[in-house]
This record gives structure tokens, sequence and C-alpha cells, in this order.
């Protein structure tokens, strides 16, 4: 009995430093999060300036040209609501952060 109850305690102590590695990525992933869209409201500079033309998520990643280039399509047919949902689905984002990279497709 004694033997279950000790297998019983580690199998639970794996689980919770399981999970205390996940949450501390869920973390960090939020704080990176927060500090972009806080770079992004303070400053005026391109989404990502490394590739000129180029937008990025803010993640790390850009757009994709196809992507890239659906959204503009869509922004020069009037149907900017329509780019926003598209770009919240494809790449997961807030209304704000994906009416933020839209609005700066527009304006190039």
């Amino acid at each position: 009995m004694a033997v279950i109850a000790l297998m019983l305690a580690l199998f639970l102590l794996l689980q919770v430093v399981s999970l205390k590695r996940q949450v501390n990525e869920l973390r960090d992933e939020l704080h990176q999060r927060n500090n972009w869209i806080d770079d992004t409201t303070s400053a005026s500079a391109p989404l990502n300036p490394t590739a000129p033309g180029g937008f990025a998520d803010g993640y790390g990643d850009e757009l994709s040209p196809e992507l890239e280039d659906r959204l503009r399509e869509l922004v020069r047919q009037g149907k900017k609501i329509v780019a926003i949902k598209e770009l919240r689905m494809t790449r997961n984002l807030s209304l704000a952060e994906a009416k933020r990279i839209v609005d700066r497709l527009e304006q190039r």
C-alpha cells in the first residue's frame, strides 16, 4: 500500500512540475505580447523595419506574401473589416492587434 501511495505522490509531483513549466512558458509569451503592444502603441515605426514593405504580426513572424497581398486586396476593395477578421483568424490575434496591422497596410 505504501508503494502505491509513493508512486502516486511521485506521479502527482511530476504533473505539478510539468504544469509549472507550462505556466511559466505562457507567462513569458504573455509578457512578450504585452511588451510588443506597448512598443507599437508608443511608436509609429513600421511593424518590421528589417523587411522594407513587409509586415510582421509582432511575434517574430512576418506575414506571408500571400496573406499580405490578400489583406491589401480586401482593403483596396473597401472590405477592411473582412481583412481584420481574416488576419485575426489566420494569426490568432486580438481585434486591436489585427486592426493595427490592417491600418498600417492601408496607409502604405
